[in-house]
């Protein structure tokens, strides 16, 4: 990278494999956490989200592991047709005029579109490892939790 470039986005891709689900992702639920992830970081976009949900869901009311990770990888995509599509439409605005120093529109858009497809895919694949992880997993994470904790704990008061 040449001084004055922009840094790449390293998670741009975020291809990954599918899970295995603990328990079935209700589509309902699904959809009323990305709309809540949407009004918290990007409420410009739920509209567009909305869209993107509608066109991909393809009438799925429960997902599994194979059918989150296909409609997860159709939502990003419709998802990104939408918002570039919205993107090119703004009126007013002149693609080539700077909107921070080295950055024109069209650049300072483009990165800003990466950023949220990019939040969009570790949203959606936050909820897969939510449904994925079973009992079993929460009490070993639970043990080793208290076990860092006690080992710290030792480690303060030998400390002082």
């Amino acid at each position: 990278m040449a001084q004055g470039d922009l840094p790449a986005f390293t998670a741009a891709d975020g291809s990954q494999a599918d899970h295995d689900f603990a328990t079935p992702l209700l589509a309902d639920a699904a959809r009323a956490e990305l709309l809540r992830f949407m009004a918290e970081r990007h409420q410009g976009l739920i509209p567009v989200a909305v869209e993107a949900w509608d066109a991909s869901v393809d009438g799925a009311e429960v997902f599994d592991g194979a059918s989150w990770h296909a409609f997860s990888e159709a939502f990003i995509d419709a998802f990104a047709l939408r918002a570039a599509e919205q993107a090119g439409h703004l009126d007013g605005v002149d693609a080539a005029e700077e909107i921070i120093p080295r950055r024109n529109a069209d650049l300072h858009l483009g990165r800003r579109l990466t950023r949220v497809l990019i939040d969009l895919r570790l949203t959606l694949r936050r909820l897969a490892h939510y449904v994925a992880a079973t009992l079993d997993h929460r009490l070993e994470w639970q043990r080793l939790m208290t076990r860092t904790r006690a080992l710290d704990e030792t480690l303060k008061v030998s400390v002082h």
